[in-house]
């Protein structure tokens, strides 16, 4: 009986594994043009068309207003490949997690 208690006072809990631990590096920060938003509870998700020749890109931030045609300024902090959301039931092939401003909340 001591042995058994020996051996679940001394076993390590696994560690808590954060969403943001599975992001590869992010790319610098970029302006662009808000084509599509999604809000969904707590967290606003972007097509944003940035600035120049770079294609289109998915990004997700904490609830943030928009609006189609906003100017925004993007901070990536990580890039997820696959991303599964199960709020949207949908899979994005890439999703940059950033912050962003737009004129109307700097």
């Amino acid at each position: 009986m001591l042995g058994l208690v020996v051996l679940l006072c001394c076993a390590q809990p696994e560690p808590l594994r954060s969403p943001l631990a599975t992001l590869s590096d992010a790319p610098p920060p970029f302006e662009g043009v808000v084509a599509e938003h999604v809000p969904v509870d707590g967290y606003t998700y972007a097509h944003v068309d940035p600035l120049g020749d770079a294609p289109p890109v998915w990004v997700a931030s904490l609830e943030t207003e928009l609006a189609v045609g906003d100017a925004v300024a993007v901070t990536p902090l990580g890039l997820a490949r696959d991303f599964r959301s199960r709020q949207l039931g949908r899979t994005f092939d890439s999703l940059l997690f950033v912050t962003i401003r737009n004129g109307d909340n700097p």
